[in-house]
C-alpha cells in the first residue's frame, strides 16, 4: 500500500462528552451490522425477469452471495424469487429487503408500497396498510427479513433535483405504520446524494434507515493522490451533510458506496483502496451500514443481450465475479468489496453500539479531549490524511 493510496483512516473511542442533542437518536444496538450489496438482479433483460432461474444459475448465485462475506442482498430482487432468496438469508445469516412487486412489470410495481408512495396520496391511507399487512402476514417468522423498501432515490428529491415534497407524508405514513405493525423490522428508502435530506428527515421522522449514494469516481479522475483526493473531497461533502442532517434524529444514515463501473455516466471503477476508503470515511461520519453499489451488471435498455453494457456489476451476465483479467477496468471489483466486508465483520457488532458526536477534521479536535490528540489536522506532508471519528457508546448511556 502506498502511501498516496492510504488517505484514510478511522480512529474509533469513547468521549466523555455532556449531554447533546445528538443522543435523542435511535438506539438500536443489535449486533446485526449490514454489509450488503444493492442491485442483485438489476438487468431486466436476463433472468429471473425473462425466464426462471436455472437450479445451475441458483447454485452459482448462492456461492457468490456466501463468498462475499457479506449479510444484507438489497433491492431489486423480483417477488416471484422472493422465497427463494429469503430461504438463502434464512440458512446463511443473511438478511434482505422485501419490495414485492416485479420491477419489470408495471402493474406490480404500481401495487406496492414503493408504488403506493410515488403515485398515490394521503386519501388512500387504506391501501398502504393492507400492502404492509399483506407483507407482514407473509414474511414475518422469517429471519431474513430486515426491512420494507419503499423507494429509490425518489422520495427525497424528484428527478430535477427539487425536494418531492408532495411524498413526504406518504413516506412518514408508511414508516409510523411500519413501525406501528413491526416494529422487528425496518423501514428504509434512499436518496442520491445528500440533498434536501435535511428537509425530508424534518418531515419524515419515523423512517428508520435512510440509504444514501453517493458515486464520484470519474472515468477521467486518475488513481494517483490529486484525483483521489478531489473525489473524496465530493465524498465527503455528503458524508458530512448526512451525518449533521441525521444529528439528533431518531433516522439511521447508511452508505451506498461506489463499486460500479458505468460508461454511459462516466465513472470508472474504483479500485481497492477507494472502495475501502469509501467505507472507512463513511463509517467516521456515522454510518451504521454499508452496502455497495452495484451486484448485478446491467444490458442497455434496448440492447439485446450481449450487447452495450450500461453498468458493470460485481459479477457478469452469467454470474461470474470480475477479477482483473475479465473486468474492463482492471480491478478485482469482486473480491475488493469481500476484502471490504471481511475488515469491517468483526467490528460490526461494536459499531452498532456507536453513536457518532463528531468527526474530524471537518471540525477541530477538542482541548483536553481524553484521548489526548493534540491535532490530526495535517501529516507529513501537510495535507489531511486522518479521519478520525468521536463516538458514544448507546448501551452505556
Amino acid at each position: 500500500m502506498t502511501t498516496r493510496l492510504c488517505t484514510t483512516l478511522l480512529t474509533v473511542f469513547s468521549l466523555a462528552f455532556g449531554i447533546h442533542s445528538v443522543f435523542c437518536q435511535q438506539t438500536d444496538t443489535s449486533s446485526y451490522f449490514p454489509l450488503g450489496v444493492w442491485g442483485i438482479w438489476i438487468d431486466y433483460e436476463n433472468p429471473p425477469y425473462t425466464r426462471d432461474i436455472t437450479v445451475d444459475e441458483w447454485d452459482r448465485e448462492h456461492t457468490n452471495w456466501a463468498n462475499l462475506h457479506g449479510n444484507y442482498l438489497v433491492y431489486f430482487i423480483p417477488v416471484q424469487v422472493e422465497d427463494e432468496v429469503m430461504q438463502f438469508s434464512d440458512n446463511n445469516g443473511y438478511r434482505m429487503d422485501i419490495a414485492g412487486y416485479d420491477k419489470s412489470d408495471p402493474a406490480s410495481y404500481a401495487n406496492s408500497l414503493e408504488g403506493w408512495v410515488r403515485f398515490s396520496n394521503m386519501a388512500d391511507t387504506n391501501t398502504a396498510i393492507a400492502l404492509i399487512n399483506n407483507l407482514w402476514t407473509q414474511w414475518q417468522v422469517h429471519q431474513g427479513w430486515y426491512n420494507y423498501t419503499f423507494g429509490s432515490e425518489f422520495t427525497v428529491s424528484d428527478d430535477s433535483g427539487r425536494p418531492a415534497v408532495d411524498r413526504w407524508p406518504l413516506v412518514q405514513f408508511v414508516s409510523e405504520r411500519i413501525r406501528q405493525t413491526d416494529p422487528q423490522r425496518k423501514s428504509v428508502t434512499d436518496a442520491a446524494h445528500s440533498w434536501n435530506t435535511g428537509e425530508f428527515l424534518n418531515a419524515c421522522p419515523s423512517l428508520d434507515v435512510l440509504r444514501m449514494d453517493a458515486y464520484f469516481f470519474q472515468t477521467g479522475d486518475g488513481k494517483e493522490y490529486d484525483d483521489q483526493q478531489s473525489d473524496f473531497d465530493d465524498c465527503l461533502i455528503h458524508y458530512n451533510n448526512i451525518m449533521n442532517n441525521t444529528r439528533g434524529k431518531w433516522t439511521e444514515w447508511q452508505l451506498i458506496g461506489q463499486s460500479q463501473q458505468e460508461p454511459n455516466n462516466g465513472l470508472r471503477r474504483p479500485n481497492y483502496y477507494e472502495v475501502r476508503a469509501q467505507a472507512f470515511l463513511a463509517l467516521s461520519r456515522g454510518a451504521r451500514g454499508v452496502t455497495f453499489y452495484v451486484y448485478g451488471t446491467h444490458i442497455a435498455d434496448g440492447n439485446p443481450p450481449g450487447d452495450v453494457i450500461s453498468r458493470y456489476g460485481l459479477v457478469n451476465s452469467a454470474r461470474i465475479p470480475y477479477d482483473r483479467f475479465s473486468d474492463p477496468g482492471g480491478e478485482d471489483a469482486f473480491l475488493n468489496v469481500v476484502s471490504v466486508f471481511q475488515e469491517l465483520a468483526p467490528i460490526g457488532s461494536t459499531l452498532r453500539k456507536l453513536r457518532i458526536y463528531n468527526a474530524f477534521p471537518g471540525s477541530s479536535v477538542p482541548a483536553g479531549n481524553s484521548a489526548n490528540i493534540a491535532s490530526v489536522s495535517h501529516s507529513y506532508d501537510g495535507d489531511n490524511r486522518i479521519e478520525v471519528g468521536t463516538f458514544k457508546r448507546i448501551d452505556r448511556g
